[in-house]
């Protein structure tokens, strides 16, 4: 209850410091350029497991960071590309004894790929939404077993690569803005093959599909 509540506290922050920037002038070193403009993103999101190789997942809560470009195609159309590091995984709702899993602890990098469609005509802190998808390689991979907090398994038989579709909004006050994003993994990634977790509660291999999906609320500069 007290990790929600500080969660929920700094988002409400992240709302209040752009509406703040929004009242004052903008930075010239980071101001918004309407045909191209770079950029570093820095948030923080949801996600889980879905596919039913895992019983009970719930949310678990991580961070991103990473640089993106985006420019006009044509008039209010344009194109949007990142490279980024996201943390995530999934918590369980199992019981909590030394043997059942408890967290999937996965640390991606990431490569979205979007097209942003700008709503009105103002250019100087314009609304996007965007649409689109990407790849994601991992990069570490671990599993916790009850209320240990230290991971138990690591490298766990999950494929490298996966695919995504991807929608969200873009938003400037300015030199600084808000993005907010879903993902929506596309790709199975159980090797099955989980020899060696004999000992680990349910057992995770029941030859069904891991799929990922986050939520991501991130400053954008």
């Amino acid at each position: 209850m007290v990790k929600r509540f500080y969660k929920i506290v700094l988002i409400l922050s992240l709302v209040a410091f752009c509406n703040n920037i929004e009242a004052q002038e903008d930075f010239d070193f980071i101001k918004y350029n309407p045909k191209s403009k770079f950029g570093l993103r820095l948030g923080a999101g949801i996600s889980a497991v879905r596919g039913g190789n895992f019983q009970k997942p719930t949310p678990y809560f991580g961070y991103a960071a990473g640089f993106y470009h985006h420019g006009r195609i044509k008039k209010r159309s344009y194109f949007y590309y990142e490279l980024s590091a996201r943390f995530k995984g999934s918590n369980f709702n199992t019981n909590p004894d030394s043997n059942t899993y408890s967290k999937l602890a996965l640390f991606y990098t990431e490569l979205p790929l979007a097209y942003m469609y700008r709503l009105g005509k103002d250019e100087e802190k314009p609304f996007f939404l965007m649409a689109g998808g990407g790849g994601g390689l991992l990069v570490k991979s671990s599993m916790l077993l009850g209320p240990n907090p230290i991971p138990k398994h690591f490298d766990l038989p999950l494929k490298t690569g996966e695919l995504f579709v991807m929608t969200g909004f873009h938003k400037y006050f300015g030199s600084v803005g808000l993005q907010l994003n879903a993902k929506w993994g596309l790709t199975d990634i159980n090797r099955n093959n989980w020899a060696g977790f004999e000992d680990v509660k349910p057992s995770p291999d029941q030859k069904k599909p891991i799929k990922n999906w986050s939520i991501e609320f991130a400053l954008i500069f």
